[in-house]
């Protein structure tokens, strides 16, 4: 996870003018909201997903469709108008790295360490000590009261 999570943030640097980190937390918003409400079991089929045939706008219509599903369930992690501004390729580049991972199978720690490798350096303090962004934060309020 932690290397998926790194080569997304690469990726978004290199191609983009949006915050890596902004931008990845948003995606892994909608991929946690498709585990929870469409892999109920093993025959499920996910929602966040790219197909290898694909046109990058057909799968941004899908995951920003999630994207907005999971700000109404979880009403509070992000403000009502945010949207997700990555470019059709780079959505789909970092949505076929995410689509590998079943986050609510994988150890919550993996996800704070990706949260963190991810911090801007300028965010963390001389000590290793780091601010949470308020979004993360809402999110890990949220989860654990649904």
């Amino acid at each position: 996870m932690l290397s998926i999570v790194k080569d997304c943030e690469n990726y978004i640097k290199a191609h983009e003018g949006s915050d890596a980190f902004d931008e990845i937390f948003k995606l892994i918003f909608a991929k946690l909201f498709d585990e929870r409400r469409n892999l109920k079991n093993d025959s499920s089929s996910a929602q966040f997903r790219v197909g290898a045939l694909e046109a990058a706008e057909t799968a941004r219509t899908r995951i920003t469709t999630l994207f907005k599903q999971a700000k109404v369930r979880w009403e509070g992690v992000f403000n009502p108008g945010e949207e997700i501004l990555l470019g059709d390729h780079s959505l789909a580049y970092c949505v076929s790295a995410l689509q590998r991972t079943y986050l609510l199978k994988s150890d919550v720690d993996v996800l704070g360490a990706a949260f963190e490798i991810m911090v801007n350096p300028a965010m963390k303090g001389d000590k290793g000590q780091y601010f949470t962004p308020r979004h993360v934060v809402n999110l890990c309020v949220l989860r654990g009261s649904a």
